[in-house]
């Protein structure tokens, strides 16, 4: 009953939130984010033309998340390019997510009112509904990520269902396991934290043979996907790895610092329901425990993973964009405290000293954070819809209409190579191997975005100029055109985007074309125009 209840709400809720984002946005669904887009251009590509790319004239490693564009384009082939699988995979992922939290809890509390608040909780307290509506692969990977680190817990402290007894594994958890961890990496490149934390605890279990198994089946998918990049004229890992990773520089003392776990703690000071989270489970892993010898218990295992694992991303990743990148943490933080604290329950006994004072006081603070995090999440869900439709929708429309099968310049990539049929020249760098180059080389300029678009015949560019005065801005013989800005920006990378003659026989047409295409912007969009 708690499992049907926390569903039907959910899907009621979704329901409302779609259908008011198609009324505010003249009939269309949208997503919150550019982001989703960029894997439904590639599945379109690779589904209808056997390209790997958000162009079908290129390869282009511009996602970490193999298996969500496979996914993807699967359905694309069958069922048709549309733009609500994404969604409708989503909704699927997050019932199963309710699931799979359902069923631990059933084993670990009988009453179903709690069971049904804690269902609650996770829904309405975490970013759920953003996460359906990014249209992206968090919740798939929370998911796996959830399952992968009980598996794990439950292996490493002998506790597995198939052989509850003894130490040798079960050739079905062993199965499960692999099954297990080359989802957890196909799915986001973030699994080999998770992966490397469970191969590690194996190794001190004297679980060789299956420590070296998962780690081989594990990168298989980052072996298969750089090799298929090198070939290509690629790096080994995805340019959305290479360009948004931690990777310090180790030739100063700052980035001998950030190395040593500097980065870590900053990110972690910067996001309070994260350290929040963190100061519970090691308050819990050195306070709460049962029994201090028994280190290898289910919930010190559980915890120890979260902990870990945590620590491996915040050091090596990011956090903080639009609360997607660290969500699989929060839930992972939230299982592992909650398994932790029922089941040393009878063990944890209440006194009047510091410690015990500590723990409820830290975890009213952590319900508070996460509840205004899960308010501010839900909150920009409807306005982040508007934000896309009214900027990288409308860009799109105008490419497919006045300059399709033209070579075009982008940084927000997604939506415009989704619905038109262009040579994309991504100058931010996910999917050209130049641009990546040359950032990762940084000798980024604008001599080198000029060098660039020259090299590949550039049209017209559409750009956030902001982005790029780090680099000494745009070339000075591009002639811009145009400029449209939304209001109350909460998604879009800036409230402005310019648009460019870059091969300036182009001026007269790209001035024609926007001139005629103002008839169909919103009315929110606000144009300025340039001689």
């Amino acid at each position: 009953m708690p499992f049907f209840i926390s569903s039907f709400l959910f899907l009621l809720i979704s329901t409302f939130l779609v259908f008011h984002s198609i009324s505010q946005n003249n009939g269309n669904f949208v997503y919150v984010l550019d982001d989703p887009y960029i894997h439904m251009a590639i599945a379109k590509n690779f589904s209808q033309f056997g390209v790997w790319g958000v162009d079908r004239y290129a390869f282009s490693p511009a996602s970490s998340s193999i298996l969500w564009s496979l996914l993807i384009s699967f359905f694309y082939f069958f069922l048709g390019v549309n733009d609500w699988i994404p969604l409708i995979l989503n909704i699927i992922f997050a019932l199963l997510l309710l699931y799979a939290i359902f069923e631990f809890l059933s084993r670990l509390v009988k009453s179903n009112s709690l069971i049904l608040f804690i269902l609650l909780f996770v829904i309405f307290v975490t970013p759920f509904f953003l996460l359906v509506f990014t249209g992206q692969e968090h919740l798939l990977h929370t998911l796996i990520t959830l399952l992968f680190a009980y598996k794990t817990a439950m292996l490493v402290s002998n506790k597995s269902e198939r052989n509850s007894t003894g130490n040798n594994i079960s050739p079905f958890d062993i199965v499960q396991m692999l099954f297990l961890s080359f989802l957890l990496v196909a799915i986001r490149y973030e699994g080999l934290f998770l992966l490397f934390i469970a191969c590690v605890f194996l190794l001190i279990k004297k679980q060789y043979r299956l420590a070296i198994l998962l780690a081989l089946c594990g990168v298989l998918p980052v072996l298969i996907f750089g090799f298929i990049s090198i070939a290509s004229g690629g790096y080994f890992l995805p340019n959305s790895v290479l360009l948004k990773g931690n990777l310090p520089n180790l030739s100063t003392f700052r980035g001998i610092l950030k190395f040593l776990g500097g980065f870590a703690a900053y990110q972690m000071v910067l996001n309070p329901e994260i350290l929040l989270l963190f100061l519970v489970a090691i308050f819990l892993l050195f306070f709460g425990s049962r029994s201090k010898s028994d280190f290898y218990s289910f919930p010190n295992i559980f915890v120890s993973i979260f902990i870990l694992t945590l620590l491996l991303h915040l050091q090596f990743a990011k956090v903080g964009w639009f609360y997607r990148y660290e969500a699989y943490l929060i839930f992972l933080g939230i299982f592992a405290i909650v398994q932790f604290i029922f089941l040393n329950l009878s063990q944890m006994k209440i006194a009047l000293n510091p410690r015990k004072i500590l723990l409820p006081f830290l975890l009213f603070a952590l319900i508070a954070v996460l509840a205004f995090r899960g308010y501010s999440t839900f909150k920009v869900i409807l306005p982040a819809t508007k934000n896309i439709y009214e900027q990288q929708f409308q860009m799109g429309n105008f490419i497919k209409k006045y300059f399709n099968q033209s070579v075009v310049a982008l940084n927000d990539i997604g939506y415009v190579n989704y619905i038109a049929d262009i040579r994309c020249v991504d100058l931010w760098g996910l999917a050209n191997f130049d641009v990546a180059k040359a950032k990762l080389n940084k000798i980024y300029d604008t001599r080198k975005i000029s060098e660039i678009s020259k090299k590949y015949n550039v049209t017209i560019a559409i750009l956030y100029e902001i982005w790029f005065e780090q680099y000494g801005g745009l070339p000075k013989d591009w002639q811009l055109v145009e400029k449209w800005e939304i209001k109350n920006n909460v998604v879009c990378g800036d409230k402005v985007v310019s648009f460019f003659a870059v091969d300036l026989s182009q001026t007269e047409k790209l001035k024609q074309s926007l001139k005629e295409f103002r008839t169909r912007l919103p009315k929110d969009v606000k144009v300025f125009t340039f001689e």
